[in-house]
């Protein structure tokens, strides 16, 4: 059996040829994150304040203040907030996609996996949503199958692409995947996981501007590799060249 060691040696080996397009893709995600919420903001000042006039933004927060003035908008608010949500959650969706898919390839292209991406993303985002929806259940009782079964459906996103599996079948394979060896796949996925926070908390910790941002520039290539990388192992399939 590999030490964690072992496993952190493949993934980073696995990680250096795929690096850059794998945070471009993290870039794209960034960008267009910040790209939604801006106009979503500035969708919502056009509705409280009836357009975009600057002389008007000086008095938004008194205006605010009066309670006639959101009622009177609050249905085109809910409508451009639930439309908000739902558009990130797609974009959200698709970028996951295509950050999964990337780790796979053996020489994956930005352009490629954008295209896959969206391609991949109505099946794999199933599986997100079933995932998800188990945690979710797992924590209405205790806190401990919540955890659980966050842990056990890890690697569904490895099984979708690597072996085709869809919906609760590719659930089931992360389930068996950990289920034969949950102590190394624990200590390596754990392992990972708090290495990737400990480095997030110094970022924050050193007040560097954007440092949630750059820990996630960092954070997508090496989960979705670390990930890969456990799943083959744990299934017995050829590591990442």
């Amino acid at each position: 059996m590999s030490s964690v060691g072992d496993v952190f040696d493949r993934t980073l080996r696995a990680l250096r040829p795929r690096w850059k397009p794998l945070a471009g893709i993290m870039a794209i995600e960034i960008v267009g994150r910040y790209t939604l919420l801006l106009a979503g903001a500035l969708g919502i000042v056009f509705i409280l304040v009836g357009g975009l006039d600057l002389s008007v933004l000086t008095n938004l927060a008194g205006r605010l203040k009066e309670p006639g003035v959101i009622l009177s908008r609050a249905v085109p608010l809910l409508v451009l907030v639930t439309a908000l949500l739902f558009a990130l959650a797609l974009f959200e969706t698709w970028m996951i996609t295509a950050l999964f898919y990337a780790a796979e390839q053996p020489a994956p292209t930005v352009a490629d996996a954008l295209v896959s991406g969206a391609r991949h993303a109505g099946a794999f985002g199933w599986i997100l949503t079933l995932a998800s929806v188990a945690a979710m259940a797992g924590f209405l009782f205790l806190l401990v199958p919540g955890l659980l079964l966050c842990f056990a459906f890890m690697l569904a996103p490895s099984a979708y692409f690597l072996e085709g599996r869809t919906g609760w079948s590719a659930l089931k394979r992360s389930w068996e995947a950990m289920s034969a060896r949950p102590a190394h796949a624990a200590a390596s996925l754990g392992a990972g996981w708090l290495a990737l926070f400990g480095a997030g908390g110094l970022l924050a910790a050193s007040g560097l501007p954007f440092a949630g941002d750059v820990v996630c520039l960092a954070a997508g290539p090496w989960i979705a590799t670390l990930h890969s990388t456990v799943f083959r192992e744990l299934t017995g399939k050829e590591a990442l060249a």
